[in-house]
């Protein structure tokens, strides 16, 4: 199997970015109708996007930081609001436009 290599784009705004993980993650879970958490400004529980899997509903939330940004901490944080807020979810993602960090 032949491996290929590139790089999204880092989108301009977080809104956008929402967008494209909605569209992102729909196709990977096989979910033609993702659903955006909200807007910003309103209580999210942590979560930005809502995507049905086979597992059950997973729920995303998107973080668009400067590189190295994105700490621990921060994922520490999101999954304490979403078990907070009671979300119906069997699995949270925190996609972000962060460089990978092994560590993290």
């Amino acid at each position: 199997m032949h491996s290929v290599q590139f790089e999204i784009s880092k989108p301009t705004d977080e809104s956008a970015f929402e967008d494209m993980c909605a569209r992102i993650y729909g196709v990977v879970f096989d979910d033609p109708q993702p659903q955006t958490n909200g807007r910003r400004g309103q209580a999210q529980g942590g979560i930005d996007v809502f995507v049905d899997a086979p597992e059950g509903r997973i729920g995303i939330q998107c973080k668009k930081y400067a590189d190295g940004a994105l700490k621990f901490k921060h994922v520490e944080q999101e999954v304490s609001k979403a078990d907070l807020a009671r979300a119906p979810i069997v699995r949270l993602i925190v996609a972000t436009t962060a460089t990978s960090d092994a560590g993290l």
